[in-house]
Parts: C-alpha cells; sequence; structure tokens
C-alpha cells in the first residue's frame, strides 16, 4: 500500500503539530529545508526501519550550541538525539490508539521524498511461526 502526501499536506502537518511559522521546502530526492524565521535548516532522509524513519538535520557549530542548549522538543513518536543531529520518527504512534492497534502489523517498506510529495510504501510484517519464537 502507498501512502502519497503532496507538499501542502505535509505543510498543513507541520503547522497542526509544530509552529506556524515554520515551512517546508522539497531540495532533491530525500532532502528537505525546514525554514523558520530564525533559522534555515537542511535536512535529509538518511535511514528507515520497519516502523520508524531517520531525518539528520545539518546546523552550523553555533548554531546548534545554542539549540543544545535552549530547545527542548517532546512529543511522543519522535526521538531527538541532540548530539548526532537527528530525529527519529515513529509515524504509527501519531495515530490514535484505535487505528495504532489496526496497523501494528504494517511495516515500511520503501519511502521516497521527491519535489512535491512524499510516499510511504507499506508491507505487513510476516506472522511469527513457532519456530521463530526462539
Amino acid at each position: 500500500m502507498d501512502i502519497k502526501f503532496t507538499e501542502s499536506e505535509l505543510q498543513f502537518l507541520s503547522k497542526s503539530y509544530g509552529d506556524e511559522n515554520i515551512q517546508l521546502e522539497f531540495t532533491d530526492t530525500n532532502e528537505f529545508s525546514i525554514h523558520h524565521p530564525k533559522a534555515k535548516i537542511p535536512c535529509e532522509i538518511i535511514a528507515f526501519t520497519s516502523r520508524s524513519i531517520r531525518i539528520q538535520y545539518k546546523l552550523g557549530f553555533f548554531k546548534n550550541l545554542l539549540v543544545n542548549m535552549f530547545v527542548n522538543f517532546e512529543l511522543e513518536g519522535i526521538i531527538w538525539d541532540k548530539r548526532e543531529k537527528y530525529f527519529d520518527i515513529h509515524p504509527f504512534s501519531f495515530l490514535p490508539e484505535k487505528e495504532r492497534l489496526a496497523t501494528k502489523d504494517f511495516r515500511i517498506d520503501a519511502i521516497s521524498l521527491e519535489p512535491g510529495s512524499f510516499e510511504i510504501t507499506l508491507g505487513i510484517m510476516p506472522e511469527k511461526g513457532l519456530n521463530d519464537q526462539f
């Protein structure tokens, strides 16, 4: 199953869960920029697992130092590693409880970020057999 988000849909989600002043700009395959009134932050999707997406960001030394000292960010489903400069995003955890349970066997098979859209391909996790439990 493929889920495709347009750039405007992602803008809406970023404003719903974040700051109204944040703008997203898709710059290249797997790369995008976050525009905030105080900074432009280049980002790149560097990896994904069956249930999460890792996004690395690039800040200069002084901006990164200020972020580490003054910015606190906690949101269920997002783990921020300030030292390594990346976010692990667990998109299934953003869902309401009923939908979260309904998607517990889904996995991320592929992701694609291109100018204008972000696409996630989902698959079903194989059931564990009796021999897989040990």
